[in-house]
């Protein structure tokens, strides 16, 4: 198996959903819009995560990486094609936590997010592993969108680290 894939076999796509993740109601219809909205040419999308850095609308509902920083959190992405040996690479060779190491290669790369969160980070079982902290559910909304046509940048109704569930 390749990988990268090849003109002549089918290209290699990972679904990653980790053992935190909670759902929106009615999840499997609002993935599939989304789905076919995004652009066809992702290299990855993140179905929840942080916009640490302020992301770029290019469809209705639809949300482009953009920035340095990019999306941090990794419970729930998909990663397709030379992208994700890109991606293993970045990793192996990572010496800081995994969500700050893809972030930092994002930028230059067709990668997508539904402007509102389809998967939020649970607070299953309380304190977290990483912080050592119980943080509850987590739904991270961004503090600012980019509109391509203007290169506007809008806020959004609440602040981007907050738990509500908030979008476009």
């Amino acid at each position: 198996m390749s990988l990268g894939g090849s003109p002549n076999r089918r290209s290699t796509d990972v679904t990653v959903y980790e053992d935190d993740v909670e759902f929106v109601p009615n999840f499997q219809a609002k993935y599939t819009e989304f789905m076919r909205t995004v652009p066809s040419d992702w290299e990855a999308i993140f179905l929840g995560g942080q916009h640490i850095d302020p992301p770029i609308l290019v469809a209705p509902g639809v949300l482009r990486a953009a920035g340095p920083k990019a999306i941090h959190r990794t419970h729930a992405y998909r990663v397709r094609g030379p992208y994700l040996a890109k991606l293993l690479a970045v990793w192996e060779q990572c010496s800081y936590h995994c969500d700050h190491c893809w972030g930092d290669v994002q930028a230059g790369h067709r990668v997508y997010a539904p402007a509102e969160w389809l998967v939020a980070q649970a607070a299953y079982g309380g304190v977290s592993d990483i912080s050592g902290k119980d943080r509850g559910t987590r739904w991270w909304a961004p503090k600012r969108v980019i509109l391509p046509s203007k290169r506007v940048i809008l806020p959004v109704k609440k602040c981007g680290s907050c738990n509500k569930r908030r979008g476009l």
